[in-house]
């Protein structure tokens, strides 16, 4: 059994960072793919029965090149909201291309990490971690001797963060016989 693959171009974006391409949730029968590259532009596409169609594109920026893309999805009302970091600059998107968030965080570096819950955005840089609550900031945390290579944050509907520590059993050992 002989198997011929063949290459197949779906479209074409300038070069990307990582964690900057994202499938965005989704019930119906278009799969849409967004992603974020070096010349400052998001760009999302969908496919439908093996044809490529552009949903949107933002125009490039002259801030520079986008350097972290988060999806948040309301599962209430099926709606994504598409977060970009470019620079110290965090922005927000519709998942049919309505900007709807746009605001500069005023940190000393560049963001490389963020994580979106709700209307919290847990950024991080290379040494700085910053929360910001409605787009004001709300905790701040500096490293010092190490990176900060990622962040995840756990929602705050999560029972089991909020509950009371279990006790720890009662562990009887035999004691050694002289």
């Amino acid at each position: 059994m002989e198997l011929t693959l063949v290459r197949q171009d779906l479209f074409q974006t300038s070069t990307t960072a990582r964690k900057c391409m994202h499938l965005l949730p989704g019930k119906k029968r278009q799969q849409k793919i967004v992603v974020g590259d070096a010349s400052g532009s998001l760009m999302c596409v969908g496919m439908r029965r093996e044809v490529v169609e552009p949903v949107f594109k933002t125009p490039e920026v002259s801030r520079g090149e986008i350097g972290r893309v988060e999806v948040s999805a309301d599962k209430a009302t099926d709606t994504a909201r598409i977060f970009w970091a470019s620079g110290m600059t965090v922005n927000g998107i519709t998942g049919k291309g309505k900007e709807f968030l746009r605001f500069n965080t005023n940190l000393a570096e560049p963001i490389r990490s963020m994580h979106v819950i709700g209307e919290e955005i847990h950024t991080g840089g290379e040494f700085i971690y910053n929360q910001f609550v409605n787009c004001k900031e709300a905790e701040f945390f500096m490293v010092r001797r190490t990176q900060v290579s990622a962040i995840i944050a756990a929602p705050p509907s999560i029972p089991s963060l909020h509950q009371e520590p279990l006790p720890s059993p009662s562990i009887h050992l035999p004691l050694p016989m002289h």
